[in-house]
């Protein structure tokens, strides 16, 4: 594992993850109430994620890769069941409490998504950040969501980037620490079909987190378009790489 590969990928990763505190910063100034912020971003960040995982499972179509496909896929849906049914569960409490619940929700929902970013960015840098601006599209809203019951609390603008930057940090961290472990435990080729896992990861979020999310507040033309417009980009991204690496 190359020191000029890990160190930028680890930047891009934590700068991806704390994109929250952006989100939050922003809930304290913008008016989210329409919902066609959300439903934008969110559709944009599905069609890159979708397509970039289906890419990577179909680069090695073989039994492993697609076993590790759907484990990665099935992991992550049962981690985003466990934070929906937190996050669910507080909204009967204070606003600081339901923020702080939200934020680790989201920490745990952002692991999965940090641990694809950084494996992909080790991989091909360009890959990396394309991903990196799915995930910022992606955290923005998520940021919104945390801070939003703080609005109306005294030094609630404070206390919610305490919360966002400790939900980007904490899953960003371990999912670097978690890629740099397996490493001392495989050789580099072996970890290649690993990326398949990461695959699982992006389509399962795509499929499970960001689409239906988009409908749910976003205008059908918006979240068509907007989908349309993130798997066009990340095709562009795919075939550059894919020349830069040739």
């Amino acid at each position: 594992m190359s020191l000029l590969d890990f160190v930028p990928s680890s930047l891009l990763t934590l700068g991806a993850a704390l994109s929250l505190c952006l989100g939050a910063w922003l809930a304290f100034f913008v008016d989210e109430s329409s919902g066609r912020f959300s439903g934008l971003t969110s559709s944009l960040s599905a069609g890159i994620m979708l397509t970039l995982g289906a890419s990577m499972l179909l680069e090695d179509f073989a039994p492993l890769p697609v076993g590790l496909f759907v484990a990665g896929a099935l992991a992550t849906a049962a981690l985003l069941h466990v934070s929906h049914h937190h996050a669910h569960h507080a909204s009967s409490h204070s606003g600081a409490y339901v923020a702080g619940l939200s934020a680790a929700a989201v920490a745990a929902h952002s692991f999965p998504e940090c641990f694809a970013l950084f494996s992909a960015a080790m991989v091909s840098l360009p890959l990396g950040l394309a991903l990196a601006a799915a995930m910022v599209m992606h955290h923005i809203p998520l940021g919104l969501s945390v801070a939003a019951p703080m609005r109306a609390e005294a030094g609630g603008l404070g206390k919610s980037l305490k919360y966002t930057a400790l939900a980007g940090f904490a899953p960003a961290a371990l999912a670097v620490l978690t890629y740099a472990f397996s490493h001392t435990l495989f050789s580099p080729d072996s970890l290649e079909p690993f990326l398949a896992f990461a695959g699982g990861i992006l389509v399962c979020i795509a499929v499970i987190e960001l689409l239906p999310g988009a409908w749910r507040v976003g205008k059908t033309g918006v979240v068509g378009a907007g989908f349309a417009a993130g798997a066009a980009v990340m095709s562009t991204v795919l075939l550059v790489a894919g020349l830069w690496e040739g």
